[in-house]
């Protein structure tokens, strides 16, 4: 399932790698936010990774990969989760989890948004539930 929206943005030509995923994981929670979900963790480290963002609502715990491009990269921000991004956010998930148990009713789902900033007119944001599968051996 995917949603898009269209939110206001600065230009984007002076942005950092660093301060690009800052901006694209702000508007991806203010996306999230306004379809119910709390923020739960932002920027979990492990020991093997990195979980952009976790989310809670809806019965369910959302492990949020974020995407951010610029619109002049020319790419999808989407097409950059290959096979070793997944395990990774799966493995890292997997210790996030045996630090912090969830509730034995709460479903887990790991999504994905894209956000391509364009040059002082907005941002694209697109969201992808279950993304991909949560491994069986994840519990």
């Amino acid at each position: 399932m995917s949603d898009s929206g269209i939110r206001e943005q600065k230009s984007t030509s002076g942005y950092r790698k660093q301060e690009l995923g800052r901006v694209g994981e702000q508007l991806a929670m203010e996306l999230l936010e306004s379809k119910g979900y709390d923020l739960v963790a932002k920027n979990w480290r492990g020991r093997i990774g990195e979980l952009d963002l976790v989310v809670s609502g809806h019965g369910v715990l959302v492990f949020v990969e974020v995407r951010t491009l610029k619109a002049d990269d020319f790419d999808d921000p989407l097409a950059s989760i290959g096979p070793s991004k997944i395990r990774q956010v799966s493995r890292t998930a997997r210790e996030y989890l045996s630090r912090n148990p969830p509730p034995k009713d709460v479903d887990l789902r790991f999504d994905v948004v894209g956000v391509t900033l364009t040059d002082g007119s907005g941002a694209k944001i697109e969201h992808i539930k279950g993304a991909f599968e949560v491994p069986g051996d994840l519990f």
